[in-house]
């Protein structure tokens, strides 16, 4: 008998705690400000915060097709959907995907061909308002000229999964190479593409879940969505493809599939109400990709506080590899980006006539989505300005730079070499931890080791100083470990130039 209350006892939570799972998903209809009463919304791109969702209007059979966009308001609602009139012609007008920064469209066509639907471009938002799109080309372009495909890109922007002909439609991987220039595309392995379609790809921004819709994984309809994990660098192994299920998926097709950075939520096309509609997915836990942090803010002048149009590159510091770049908005030098797990970044923008103040951001560790504002300050390459090297890293008391400083000082020599006639002198600082004289020595050695490290790699001796001052010159009050931390420095100083 107590055997078999155990059993009931198992049943009851077991379907409980389904309930509770299946209660977490919900789909929601985007409604009447977003969706036509009578047209076909689709392919939808979310922007990285999540605030404004851009989509296609299928506006007279196939080949007609128009761009809009909607933003939330102060309600968290969905405005009315306005269409962006330069970027829609008499041709099929589609939008794959809005870059994380929020500065570009990949739209479907060669606009350079009167609207062909053929190929893909990118157009870039300039003081306001969208750039007549530009094709982009691959080393192989033999299926690209096909007008069934889709695609999306990393948040780094330097990795483009594509859905591509032949046979029905296959996924492929594609990796920027210049400018509007990527590789050949190469396609993922048989345990992605089946015989049947794979479409609208949707890598989420932890760069490693990739979302999908296809018809031959089995599933509940015609195409289902489903949700993989990339598991190596190359872009070849992935895990089995898992069905993230009803409400989401439904008897009929499902697909574009697009997520915000905080991953809890996504827009997904579905012909479950008859029309084709765009609908609002709380996603399941199980479902979510790995957590990330979107990092944004102003490039500002340091001298006048006035915003700056530049583009923004983070990198790897233990590997002083480049891992993307982004692009401000013309006007209010506003930018977005978004930055995976597992790494520690550094971050620093470029803009003719600045030298960057770079910054570093440890994510080797995060377990949820985060949001942080951090403005980028840039100087004006002007006699008498003073700049923090922020990326430099020294063991504890210690006076040799870590490999990691290396990046930094090499953007520092390369500014220098672009400036001949610059001189500098480079100052070192500590906060008031030891003796007056242990931090005198300490912070002149490290002067020192920056100054011969640019010296070894190219610049004459000449065009640089350095010293030391130990805790005499302090940023801040040294009442605090963070304001230690800010006290401990090494900067450098337009002399001449």
């Amino acid at each position: 008998m107590k055997n078999i209350n155990c059993i009931v006892l198992l049943i009851v939570l077991s379907f409980f705690t389904f309930a509770q799972a299946q209660k977490e998903v919900k789909l929601i209809n985007l409604g009447p400000n977003v969706n036509s009463s009578t047209k076909t919304d689709c392919f939808p791109s979310f922007s990285a915060d999540g605030k404004t969702l851009y989509f296609s209007r299928q506006m007279n059979g196939d080949k007609e097709y128009e761009i809009y966009f909607t933003t939330l308001d102060e309600n968290n609602k969905w405005t009315e959907a306005m269409p962006i009139d330069e970027l829609n012609n008499s041709k099929r007008n589609t939008i794959f995907y809005a870059t994380t920064d929020g500065e570009a469209l990949y739209l479907q066509g060669d606009y350079d061909k009167n609207g062909s639907s053929q190929g893909i471009s990118v157009t870039h938002r300039i003081l306001g308002t969208w750039s007549k799109p530009e094709r982009i080309h691959f080393d192989d372009e033999t299926n690209i000229k096909e007008s069934n495909i889709s695609i999306s890109l990393s948040s780094d922007n330097q990795v483009m999964i594509l859905c591509l002909p032949p046979n029905k439609n296959d996924l492929f991987v594609s990796f920027h190479k210049k400018d509007n220039l990527w590789t050949t595309p190469v396609a993922l392995p048989a345990n992605i593409n089946t015989a049947d379609y794979e479409y609208s790809p949707f890598l989420a921004p932890d760069n490693k879940t990739l979302y999908f819709s296809s018809g031959g994984h089995g599933g509940l309809g015609l195409n289902d969505i489903y949700k993989t994990t990339r598991l190596d660098d190359l872009w070849q192994k992935w895990s089995d493809p898992e069905n993230v299920g009803a409400p989401i998926n439904s008897n009929n097709w499902e697909s574009f599939f697009s997520i915000s950075a905080k991953g809890d939520k996504a827009i997904v096309y579905s012909l479950k109400e008859g029309n084709g509609d765009l609908f609002e997915v709380i996603i399941p836990e199980k479902m979510k990709p790995q957590p990330t942090l979107l990092l944004f803010g102003k490039v500002i002048d340091s001298k006048t506080g006035k915003p700056i149009e530049a583009t923004i590159y983070f990198e790897d510091l233990n590997s002083g590899k480049q891992i993307g770049n982004a692009k401000t908005d013309s006007k209010t030098g506003y930018y977005k980006i978004v930055l995976t797990s597992g790494k520690k970044y550094g971050i620093y923008s470029k803009a003719e006539g600045y030298i960057p103040v770079n910054v570093n951001i440890d994510l080797i560790k995060i377990d949820a989505y985060t949001e942080q504002e951090k403005n980028l300050q840039m100087v004006p390459i002007e006699v008498g300005q003073t700049i923090r090297i922020n990326n430099l890293f020294f063991d504890t008391g210690k006076s040799e730079l870590k490999e990691e400083s290396f990046p930094e000082l090499s953007r520092l020599i390369n500014i220098m070499q672009t400036n001949p006639k610059m001189v500098i002198k480079i100052s070192g600082h500590t906060d008031d931890v030891g003796s007056d004289v242990d931090n005198l020595k300490l912070s002149k050695d490290r002067a020192v080791s920056v100054k011969n490290y640019i010296i070894k790699n190219g610049i004459e001796d000449k065009h640089i100083s350095s010293n030391g001052y130990g805790e005499t010159k302090p940023q801040v009050k040294n009442d605090s470990d963070e304001n230690r931390q800010k006290n401990r420095r090494v900067e450098f100083t337009i002399v001449s130039n």
